[in-house]
């Protein structure tokens, strides 16, 4: 049994695909000027920005919820996949177009598509005493996604109760890997956070 240490290199990644595939199905999408704070990173949960001006289907850092949870992703967005290369951008418009002759262009991001196939890989986390330990017995439920500020990463929140603020389903766990404390887990977005232009 491991003891995994969770650090910046600790990111969300495509895991496996039910259908066999060895890569996850890739799509570009515009990156949304939003806040620099919420510029996409390697492994973020990646959204359709529900409140971009600008016209065009725009992605951007997921969103997270607020109140007493202002950590955990928040529920009721259109999550779209895992960004697999992080932001050449700074969150703002400047120098940015949607289009025309000469213009730049605003960045593209590559996102592994959440299709409902594709099966990402995490670690568990917890903000709890007791460090989380990985086992067949979590396969098939429900939990919530934690964004770990400090080391800039999302975790599988394997404490956190309340069923409303779950956002994925735990579908497995890598070989080699039970009786691991933060060990990794396979999971799905619930379908209903997922943005329907990628279902």
């Amino acid at each position: 049994m491991a003891d995994w240490t969770l650090g910046a290199a600790s990111n969300f990644a495509h895991g496996r695909s039910r259908k066999g595939a060895a890569t996850p199905v890739l799509q570009y999408f515009q990156e949304s000027t939003c806040p620099s704070t919420a510029v996409i990173k390697l492994g973020d949960v990646v959204s359709q920005d529900t409140n971009v001006s600008t016209g065009g289907f725009r992605v951007r850092r997921g969103y997270l919820g607020g109140g007493n949870e202002s950590l955990l992703l928040g529920l009721g967005q259109h999550i779209v996949g895992i960004a697999t290369e992080g932001s050449t951008g700074d969150g703002s418009a400047t120098g940015y177009s949607s289009g025309g002759v000469g213009q730049v262009q605003t960045p593209l991001i590559g996102v592994a598509i959440a299709d409902g196939e594709t099966e990402f890989l995490g670690f568990l986390a917890s903000t709890a005493a007791t460090r989380p330990v990985s086992g067949s017995s979590l396969i098939g439920l429900t939990r919530a996604v934690r964004y770990d500020s400090t080391n800039h990463v999302y975790t599988v929140d394997n404490v956190n109760s309340t069923t409303a603020g779950h956002t994925v389903t735990i579908t497995g766990i890598p070989n080699g890997t039970e009786g691991d404390t933060n060990g990794p887990v396979y999971f799905k977005f619930l379908s209903s956070n997922i943005s329907e232009a990628v279902l």
